[in-house]
């Protein structure tokens, strides 16, 4: 009787792990290469994450995401836009191209990002007090990694140099 019981939830257990992939324009599939291409506003969802760019690459064996145009990335409150976005679904891993994020008062923008929701690097970043603007305070770095755990979160700068706009008043 047991068995009978559980045999039923395992289709409702694995379709809770499988992506959705949505798009304006039909969804191409390559059986061959296990592989979907979503265009024109296309989203990818997987569990806590959504990936959506105005082109999505979804290589099904492999777990892994390529979103080009318009390309952001959002998990657990967090939200990242790029130029691209690759995410690997298994590892929950992603890098971003030309990287832009933030929240009130604080926005950061870099040449690449990568990590995960709990840990995430920015490289040759930039990160300005309220909207980036001309006379904006901003701090210039060649590394910033921010950390969250349940005990603590943790934010490193490398390289900095503190400025108002583009002019450097402390380093």
């Amino acid at each position: 009787m047991r068995s009978l019981i559980l045999f039923p939830c395992l289709p409702v257990a694995l379709l809770a792990t499988l992506p959705e992939l949505s798009s304006i324009d039909p969804i191409e599939y390559d059986e061959a290469a296990q592989r979907l291409v979503a265009r024109g506003d296309a989203r990818l969802k997987l569990e806590t994450t959504e990936v959506s760019a105005d082109q999505i690459t979804y290589y099904q064996e492999y777990g892994l995401a390529d979103a080009f145009g318009d390309a952001a990335i959002m998990s657990e409150g967090y939200r990242i836009i790029g130029d691209r976005i690759s995410y690997d679904a298994n590892d929950r891993v992603f890098t971003v191209q030309e990287p832009r994020t933030g929240a009130w008062p604080l926005y950061a923008k870099g040449q690449e990002a990568g990590g995960t929701a709990e840990n995430i690097s920015l490289e040759n970043a930039r990160i300005y007090y309220t909207e980036p603007g001309f006379f904006t305070p901003n701090i210039k770095a060649r590394s910033v990694r921010f950390e969250e755990s349940e005990a603590r979160k943790h934010l490193q700068i490398k390289g900095a140099t503190f400025q108002i706009g583009r002019i450097p008043f402390f380093y």
